[in-house]
């Protein structure tokens, strides 16, 4: 008996996400991975205990955070004290279910929905807090629905419940986020699809670096005729999120990119084209290695910034740290990460051979 075996056995054997639908959380991604994930493909990757560890540990990160949340809306107001509208308002007269109902009834329709369904626990709710509720919305030109489930739904100092959701992962996607003030599209797309539905609430990225616990906040908010990032949490200044998806409004950008992909689901063969670069590495013992990569589709929802790449050496053995070549910086790029990206090392393996 190996138990290490046996829990792998149990994470392989979970089934996967329901395929009948679109998910908020995965508005931008690989077109050829949506491919595989829709039609049922065989991935090639076996979970691993790591893998799954380290999706747990974010999960548990965001859970902490949630409690954190509660506790301190509780803490604020332990005994019913009187309202200050200078201070943080968490008053008995107004709990976040009154909020709910007097400014989003949708999401109250939605709460009740999951729970007649049975995927959601009405006890789950506290006076201040909320978190895991389901939803499924129909879009104009999308065959499929669009589904989601939300991360924190809280109390905050404005009369306005804040709708969050709670991303965790590692430095450089921390740098990414607060040097480079650059937020990666699944994150952006996820939140406005929620804006969509939950209109006139206040909407917040709250991100927690998984290695150091640092956490940062970013408002997203609708203002006059566009959607505004703001770095630091709503109310602070911030730029115009659509130039981060081209030029292109980003209430437009998710259906039309969802249409797209709907239209690859019907496609006999994966979408996309693999480009392979030879790279010189003189200082490598190998002497070389690959850059595999999707190329551009000719498409206007596909982003100049969307890069799906891989770096790997001629025997097809992946490389996942940064590499430097020729005072060259290749990063190791997120395909590592992908359950099927055997399927695209070996076609570029038939093409560089």
């Amino acid at each position: 008996m190996n138990i290490f075996d046996d829990v792998e056995e149990y994470i392989e054997s979970r089934p996967p996400y329901e395929k009948d639908r679109h998910w908020a959380s995965s508005v931008v991604t690989c077109p050829r991975k949506a491919w595989y994930d829709f039609h049922g493909i065989e991935k090639t990757e076996k979970p691993t205990i790591a893998r799954e560890l380290k999706f747990r540990i974010g999960s548990a990160t965001e859970a902490e955070w949630i409690k954190l949340v509660d506790k301190m809306a509780k803490h604020k107001n332990p005994f019913g004290s009187c309202f200050d509208s200078q201070t943080m308002s968490y008053r008995p007269d107004t709990l976040l279910i009154d909020r709910i109902e007097n400014f989003c009834p949708q999401m109250i329709e939605d709460m009740v929905t999951a729970t007649n369904e049975g995927r959601w626990d009405k006890n789950s709710i506290t006076d201040y807090t909320a978190w895991g509720i389901p939803f499924r919305m129909k879009v104009d030109g999308l065959s499929l629905e669009i589904g989601g489930r939300l991360d924190l739904v809280c109390t905050v100092d404005h009369a306005l419940p804040m709708l969050a959701e709670v991303k965790t992962s590692h430095m450089s996607r921390t740098n990414l986020l607060i040097k480079e003030r650059i937020i990666p599209y699944d994150y952006l797309t996820q939140i406005i699809v929620y804006m969509i539905r939950y209109p006139g609430l206040i909407h917040e990225i709250h991100y927690i670096d998984r290695q150091t616990g640092y956490p940062y906040r970013y408002g997203v908010s609708e203002i006059g005729n566009k959607i505004i990032a703001q770095p630091g949490g709503y109310g602070n200044d911030g730029f115009d999120a659509g130039e981060l998806f081209d030029g292109m409004h980003p209430r437009s950008y998710i259906p039309v990119r969802l249409e797209w992909m709907e239209q690859l689901y019907e496609t006999e063969t994966p979408p996309g084209q693999i480009v392979v670069q030879e790279v010189d590495a003189p200082k490598d013992k190998r002497k070389k290695f690959y850059v595999v990569s999707m190329a551009p589709f000719d498409h206007p929802s596909w982003l100049s910034r969307e890069d799906y790449h891989m770096l790997a050496y001629e025997d097809g053995e992946l490389i996942t740290r940064k590499k430097t070549a020729n005072k060259v910086s290749y990063s190791s790029g997120f395909c590592p990460y992908c359950d099927y990206r055997g399927y695209c090392l070996e076609e570029a393996l038939d093409i560089s051979s």
